[in-house]
């Protein structure tokens, strides 16, 4: 079920459920990309994915957002829209940071995390190309990379 959802994320088609909009969630991840030695990284690439049960002993990972790159600062972030019940199969994402130069070992921090529903009367809450943007999970997840051993 939760693939159906994941399938449905690019369609335009899936927005409409009985001629109404499907709630939109905003999925905002950013964070800052370090070495051991706390010098900063530009260019790793960081992508978001998501871990979700395939059956009741399995689990499998998929890609959600494809990379962005950290910059000169060694700051990334990174945003994208769902429909709200894809959050009900997806419990924990995985955010992933790899560097192009294989100078650094690869790491990956899986989260958990909390769907902030909108109010009503939020400002964020707005009915725009998603449909009604109905909530929000926001989190920061830096990395410390280590040097890879020779």
């Amino acid at each position: 079920m939760a693939l159906c959802a994941l399938a449905s994320c690019g369609d335009d088609d899936a927005q409409f459920n009985n001629g109404s909009a499907t709630p939109y969630a905003r999925l905002y991840i950013q964070g800052t990309v370090t070495g051991e030695d706390n010098a900063v990284l530009k260019d790793v690439r960081v992508a978001v994915k998501c871990i979700y049960q395939t059956d009741k002993t399995n689990k499998s990972v998929k890609l959600l957002i494809p990379y962005v790159t950290s910059d000169e600062k060694g700051k990334y972030s990174t945003e994208d829209f769902f429909p709200c019940n894809i959050f009900d199969y997806i419990p924990h994402l995985r955010i992933v940071a790899t560097d192009p130069y294989n100078m650094y070992e690869a790491d990956s921090v899986d989260v958990e995390y909390t769907y902030k529903k909108y109010a009503v009367d939020d400002k964020e809450a707005y009915t725009g190309r998603f449909g009604k943007l109905d909530g929000a999970i926001k989190k920061t997840v830096d990395f410390n990379l280590r040097l890879r051993k020779k």
